[in-house]
Formats: C-alpha cells, structure tokens, sequence
C-alpha cells in the first residue's frame, strides 16, 4: 500500500506493553512506522497505576519512546470525565504534551473548552513537544529545583545536532496538594525554578510559554543553570 500510495497515513489503535511488544515485536514496530498510532491502553486515569499526573506522564513517557524510533506520532485517545474548564484537565493536557502525546478531544468538547492558549502553544513549539528524534537519553542530564511540585523526570529528551546537540525539558506545574488526575484541583501557584545542566557546555538556552506564545526568550546561563522566575502551567526549556 506504501508503495502505491506514498500520502497514505496509516493509523491504529495501539494498545502497547513491554508484554505485547515481547509477543509480536514485528507487528508492533510495522504497525508504529511512520503512523499516528492511539494509545487507548492509557485512558484509565483513575487505575491505581495511572492515577497521578506522575504516574501516568511517566506510563505515557515511556510508551512513547518505544515508538518514536519507528517515527510515531502518539495520540492520547478521548479522556472522558475531566470537566474541560477544570485544572486537572488543563494540566492533563499540558501532560500528555510533555510525554510526547497529542491529546484526542471530540469537536463538541472542542467548542466548549477555552484551549486557544494552550492550543497555539502546542502548534506553535510542536516541534519540542514532538519531533520524533528527541530520545530519552540513558540518565537525565539536567536537573530541575524549585519552590515546589514540579513534574520533569519522565519527559526530558535529546537529539543530536551538526554542532552538538539539544536537550529539551518539558515541565508541568502540579497542584499544590496532591497530584491525583481525577481530583478539584486549585490552579497551582506560580513558581520560580532554576535547571541546571549536569554534563556538557550549554551554548545557548531558551525558555517557551504558554503565556507568550509568539516567541521563545533567551535565558542567561550562569554556571551551567539557568533560571525561570515564573511558571505557571507548563514550560519548555531547551539547552543548545
């Protein structure tokens, strides 16, 4: 089919484990190549090993960086019952993203949610959020402090450069409380942080939004850190 119709766009429902992915190795790297593939084994928010913005960023983390050396584009299948004005779906959202998923939503759902922000922050950095040769590299190079609960771990990745390479840090700001999805959540306070580079010379590093979409900002490094003096919901950070 490839071969005949090269624009084809292949998708599946793509319930994947390290079990699946054991028992039918060939299947489940065809099924990924060059694909959208849905993760609907992820869904359960409310299941005891998915039901923290930790737990299951890291779940959806790990399940797609099997299937981004295959050129995958992940998508989270429909989370149902997260109210779309509530914090725990913003931040859902914002989750999904830095582990490397496309949030599937129905257009109904759509029209009543206000995602504009979010949304244009998506589209606008899709390419750090992602492009499928950012790896999870074999130990995090970088490591993130501040005046609170942050959500990082799971979503840092590299890619090699001409010059070197890049290291991207998504982070999400969690509720103040606990971190269960399923949960009233306040909107978290806004936070300051510092990200320090662990190995290697940063050449340059860049600070990316929500708040300000239009652009990234250039961060002064100061003995390999650099500091970020507002998070509200979610950031990308990138060392060059």
């Amino acid at each position: 089919v490839e071969a005949r119709h090269p624009d084809f766009i292949f998708g599946t429902n793509y319930s994947l484990d390290d079990k699946r992915f054991k028992a039918y190795p060939q299947w489940s790297k065809e099924a990924a190549r060059n694909a959208v593939v849905l993760f609907e084994n992820l869904l359960s928010y409310s299941a005891k090993n998915k039901n923290t913005f930790e737990k299951w960023g890291e779940a959806l983390a790990k399940q797609a960086d099997k299937v981004r050396p295959n050129n995958a584009a992940p998508v989270v299948g429909a989370m149902r019952g997260l109210p779309t004005s509530s914090v725990s779906y913003q931040l859902a959202n914002y989750t999904a993203a830095a582990a490397g998923g496309k949030w599937l939503a129905g257009y109904p759902r759509k029209l009543l949610e206000n995602s504009q922000v979010r949304n244009r922050f998506f589209l606008r950095f899709a390419e750090y959020y992602y492009s499928t040769d950012f790896l999870r590299p074999d130990h995090s190079p970088v490591t993130v402090s501040a005046d609170g609960k942050v959500l990082y771990k799971p979503f840092v990745r590299e890619r090699k450069t001409a010059d070197g390479k890049e290291i991207i840090v998504p982070v999400v700001n969690l509720p103040e409380e606990s971190d269960y999805i399923c949960e009233f959540h306040m909107k978290p306070p806004v936070r300051k942080l510092s990200c320090r580079l662990n190995e290697g010379t940063a050449a340059e590093a860049w600070l990316m939004i929500p708040q300000a979409p239009e652009k990234a900002v250039k961060l002064e490094i100061r003995d390999q850190s650099v500091e970020v003096p507002e998070l509200h919901d979610a950031a990308l950070i990138l060392f060059k």
